[in-house]
């Protein structure tokens, strides 16, 4: 038999909800979500905030029975104060619009709400917004209510809404220019292989012969052709070496504590391998090699992804740093046209005073900001480019960081619980 869970234990687990969603100022809850209270144990607050939520709409209707969550003034004021959401479908409206608003802002050379599909927009105290799936949702029903469709009444447009979203720019009928079939991660691949045969001097053909021939991932084809090179003259070096290298050490780590880590296990891995000082320098230069441009790889991919949130899955896949997420974010600007910058061009030597300020854009005041922007006679283009990627820079730490927060909160709360 399940008793009833006092108000203070519901407070407590909101509280909690709160410590570890720092980045939401709502309380926009799951209905399902369980935060366990110490000295006490589970509590769905998710199906709390539903009832109260539905007890507060019953009121607003005056839908009174013996059946109505009961809602006390103490509770609505307490509630509230903490971010309650009464009327959800009203705030997320709000909040679409918000998300509208600040992309047209970021955007002011855009007269329509011409916004792709996988477009999102982080707003503050809200977190991310999908905007671009609103966007294209919103034309279907618009699309199904003038063709006559049988549509939900939660799901119709009002007027006004469509009155709103019109005077924003939305485009209601949208005509998909017709474009050849080409994927897109693919496009990719191909930068990437021109920025490693620049900048490691890789053999193109080589790698491209791994991904194409034996449908291996990119960084294993990287892999391959990096090891290839040593192999030729040292072929009782076996792969097996690099393999369980790459299994015991860490290459996120920098170049020097990975020399490090190498020179502290020398004569176990010359041991255990049976290898020469010699041949066991020329392991150490590969594994460094193979590190270095596996770990500029993994920066460059993150920096070339379109999608926003599988752009943060990547950092959290590869476990970037501050530092390299920042680089990862500037990648941008060394490609014109989706064509790798040449590093003597005049072009390529500007876009790196750029990028220098946009990594210090936060250290400026506004005085030093405007002095910056005359001394380098920077484009109104370029001034926003550099405000909007120190912000998409500082958005992308701050989600980072809060996921990173929850991740060694549930492992701390597995090792309480084991």
């Amino acid at each position: 038999m399940s008793c009833k869970i006092p108000e203070e234990i519901y407070k407590k687990a909101i509280l909690k909800w709160k410590s570890l969603h720092p980045e939401q100022f709502y309380l926009n809850i799951p209905t399902k979500e369980v935060i366990e209270v110490e000295g006490f144990g589970k509590v769905n607050i998710g199906r709390k905030i539903n009832n109260m939520r539905t007890g507060f709409k019953k009121i607003q209707n005056k839908e009174y029975s013996s059946k109505s969550t009961s809602l006390t003034k103490d509770q609505f004021i307490w509630y509230t104060k903490h971010g309650m959401i009464w009327d959800y479908v009203k705030w997320q409206k709000e909040v679409f619009h918000m998300a509208a608003l600040q992309w047209k802002k970021k955007h002011p050379e855009e007269k329509y709400l011409n916004i792709p599909q996988n477009e999102v927009i982080f707003i503050k105290g809200i977190g991310l917004v999908n905007i671009g799936h609103k966007i294209n949702s919103l034309r279907t029903i618009y699309k199904e209510m003038q063709e006559g469709k049988s549509i939900g009444t939660h799901k119709r447009l009002s007027p006004e809404e469509i009155l709103w979203w019109t005077n924003q720019g939305m485009i209601w009928i949208y005509q998909k220019r017709q474009k050849k079939n080409v994927d897109k991660s693919y496009k990719r691949k191909l930068m990437l292989l021109l920025v490693f045969l620049q900048e490691f001097n890789l053999n193109l053909y080589t790698i491209s012969k791994y991904i194409n021939q034996h449908k291996n991932p990119i960084e294993e084809s990287i892999k391959k052709a990096i090891l290839s090179q040593y192999k030729k003259d040292n072929n009782h070096i076996t792969e097996r070496i690099y393999s369980d290298l790459i299994q015991a050490i860490d290459i996120k780590k920098s170049k020097n504590e990975l020399e490090e880590e190498l020179s502290r296990n020398k004569q176990f891995i010359i041991d255990v391998y049976g290898i020469s000082e010699k041949e066991y320098n020329i392991v150490t230069q590969t594994f460094l090699k193979y590190a270095t441009t596996i770990r500029t790889y993994q920066i460059y991919e993150v920096g070339l992804e379109t999608n926003y949130q599988e752009k943060i899955k990547k950092i959290e896949k590869y476990n970037l740093t501050r530092e390299e997420i920042e680089e990862s974010l500037l990648v941008p600007l060394e490609f014109k046209d989706k064509q790798l910058l040449d590093p003597k061009s005049e072009i390529y030597s500007h876009r790196q005073i750029i990028r220098q300020y946009v990594i210090d854009w936060n250290e400026y005041t506004d005085e030093e900001k405007i002095e910056v922007i005359k001394q380098n006679k920077f484009s109104q283009s370029e001034v926003l480019y550099i405000e909007n990627t120190r912000e998409k820079i500082n958005q992308t730490l701050h989600i980072v960081q809060s996921l990173r927060r929850k991740t060694n909160h549930y492992i701390k709360s597995q090792k309480i619980k084991y």
